[in-house]
């Protein structure tokens, strides 16, 4: 998310500081990525009228209710991952409300791009497994389907490989069917796209946390150029054999090009910054 941002705005050829050493080097705009020190320090320079106006988000904290001077009247917008976020944070902090702004980080579309061509991946597909946040459908059955179809197939299980291990299996496939509950934005699936790598996605839009039945999304940038959700083995079926026969196609690259690059995003949280008046 940091190296997205710093990344975008160099790419935009913005003006900023990034960690700055001195106050003097403090814009009248801040934006408090993480920690909940550099926080409070935000919140007093906005006190003292050394900063204009202060965004905070999205990698602070898990729950807003935890560290409730997120929603401190110096802080202008916070900022989470999606939608479904947003939408959590207000109802764990009421003070919030109207304040929860959406913000992706982008990818570097330059690292993640495909390397070999159509013809080497046309037969394969990459099951990403992502086993926490509750209970996920059994994915044998899954592979088995794929398998009697024609597709061969590998896993590619959460938190057992490097960024450089996931580019390879992409490299190698073309579809990605992705199983997680839940996401609070889905880099995973972005990298994907950003390597021309369709996704089908386990549908699910329910999940608990902290002792409450939450409305989540297991995929929340899917979009009908990046691929498709799935409800159950019935319904993937279908969709691959419609994938087989050409009657669906997608253009992921395309679409990360256009909406969630460095750069793209970077502009999109400067837009919030500008705009927003608190």
């Amino acid at each position: 998310m940091t190296r997205s941002l710093v990344e975008g705005m160099k790419k935009l050829g913005v003006s900023f500081n990034y960690n700055p050493k001195r106050l003097a080097e403090v814009g009248e705009t801040v934006i408090v990525l993480s920690g909940m020190g550099a926080l409070t320090q935000a919140i007093e320079w906005k006190k003292q009228g050394r900063i204009r106006k202060l965004l905070a988000g999205p990698n602070i904290l898990v729950w807003p209710s935890e560290h409730p001077e997120i929603a401190a009247p110096e802080v202008d917008v916070c900022i989470t991952p999606c939608d479904w976020t947003c939408e959590a944070y207000e109802q764990d902090l009421p003070a919030l409300m109207g304040r929860c702004k959406s913000w992706p980080a982008g990818v570097d579309v330059e690292w993640w791009k495909a390397t070999t061509n159509d013809a080497a991946r046309k037969s394969k597909i990459a099951f990403y497994i992502k086993h926490i946040k509750g209970p996920i459908p059994d994915v044998k059955p899954l592979i088995q389907l794929a398998n009697d179809l024609g597709f061969e197939t590998h896993e590619v299980i959460y938190g057992s490989y490097t960024p450089l291990d996931y580019k390879r299996k992409l490299s190698e496939s073309m579809l990605l069917i992705g199983l997680s509950r839940s996401e609070s934005q889905g880099i995973v699936w972005a990298e994907a796209w950003a390597m021309d790598v369709p996704t089908l996605i386990w549908r699910n839009d329910r999940n608990t946390i902290r002792g409450k039945m939450t409305h989540v999304s297991s995929a929340p940038y899917l979009t009908t150029q990046t691929g498709s959700f799935f409800e159950d083995a019935n319904d993937l079926a279908l969709l691959l054999k419609k994938f087989q026969a050409g009657e669906i196609s997608f253009s992921p690259r395309r679409w990360m090009l256009e909406n969630m690059s460095d750069e793209v995003c970077a502009k999109r949280l400067l837009d919030i910054a500008l705009s927003h008046e608190h």
